[in-house]
């Protein structure tokens, strides 16, 4: 799976970005605990 592919996953699941820190993107959800982070560039 691309990192595009995921981020589309979890942002369509209500997860929203609140930190990035170099090819680290960490989401949290309004409902859900817990932060999910994807790491990765996203032209791969």
């Amino acid at each position: 799976m691309k990192v595009r592919e995921a981020i589309k996953i979890i942002e369509s699941d209500g997860w929203y970005l609140v930190v990035t820190k170099g090819s680290h993107r960490q989401y949290k959800h309004l409902i859900k605990s817990g932060r999910v982070t994807i790491a990765g560039h996203l032209n791969h």
